[in-house]
C-alpha cells in the first residue's frame, strides 16, 4: 500500500524511485495473494480429508 502511495506523490518528479516504489508495491501485493491462496487451498484440502 505503502508504495503505490509513494509512486503516486513521485511519478513526476522522482521517476526512477517512483518506479521501485511501484514494483515494490506490486511485489507485495503479490506475495499478499500468494499467501491467502496458499491458506485457502489448505483449508479446502483439510477439509476434504476430514469428511
Amino acid at each position: 500500500m505503502l508504495g503505490a502511495i509513494l509512486y503516486l506523490i513521485w511519478h513526476k518528479r522522482r521517476p526512477n524511485t517512483a518506479k521501485s516504489a511501484g514494483l515494490g508495491a506490486l511485489i507485495s501485493v503479490g506475495w499478499v495473494v500468494s499467501i491467502m491462496l496458499m491458506v485457502v487451498v489448505g483449508i479446502t484440502i483439510g477439509l476434504e480429508v476430514v469428511e
